[in-house]
């Protein structure tokens, strides 16, 4: 494993840990449990001996309320840690308060915006997700890799700045995106994945309708 590799790995476990017990897991074995995984498994995470798969990570954030950005963003220039922060760092940074019920209600805050609204909100950060990884695979492949056999920190290199660029502004992103992937090789699946996508996140970026009105 390279230098970079273990600064990153270090980092994100010093993350993981400073965003856990705040958010209500004060010990590795409950947190490990949440996760359903076993609790050495875990605690190897927090030691920085091995980074868990993309799809752990996804539940990782979904039970911290975070996301990859928060672990991470000390190798992409996102805001430090302060463990005051009731959720993801990186919205928040944004201006974009979305606290779940369980987490608001655990740090006595309410709900900063109705169900429906966090509902979209999370399918938003969910496709971005699918489509920064697309993206991320259709660069390294440019430059003779393939994004399924890096190591999974080279990926979390490569997938997490993509994603936030996507969910800071997505109309921005898919205005410049071609662009972006001129001249690059795309395959036909890429292709229909990109479409898929962009329709998804089109929708999920709409305000939800409001019955009262």
């Amino acid at each position: 494993m390279t230098k970079k590799n273990s600064d990153i790995r270090s980092r994100f476990a010093q993350r993981l840990r400073a965003i856990r017990i705040p958010r209500g897991f004060k010990t590795a074995r409950s947190f490990a449990e949440a996760l359903e995984i076993d609790e050495n498994r875990y605690t190897r995470y927090e030691r920085a001996e091995v980074e868990p798969d993309l799809q752990l990570l996804m539940r990782i954030c979904n039970l911290l309320s975070a996301t990859p950005n928060d672990l991470l963003c000390d190798t992409i220039g996102a805001p430090p840690v302060e463990l005051d922060m009731p959720y993801g760092f990186a919205e928040q940074a944004a201006g974009t308060y979305i606290a779940s019920g369980a987490v608001a209600q655990q740090r006595q805050m309410p709900a900063a915006v109705p169900h429906g609204a966090v509902a979209l909100a999370e399918a938003r950060k969910a496709i971005a997700w699918d489509l920064a990884t697309v993206i991320a695979a259709i660069e390294a492949g440019a430059t003779g890799l393939d994004l399924e056999t890096l190591p999974v920190m080279e990926k979390l290199r490569r997938v997490p700045p993509i994603h936030a660029r996507i969910t800071s502004d997505v109309f921005r992103f898919l205005q410049e995106l071609p662009d972006r992937l001129q001249g690059k090789s795309i395959s036909t699946e890429q292709e229909q994945q990109i479409d898929r996508l962009t329709r998804e996140i089109i929708t999920a970026s709409k305000p939800p309708s409001n019955d009262n009105d």
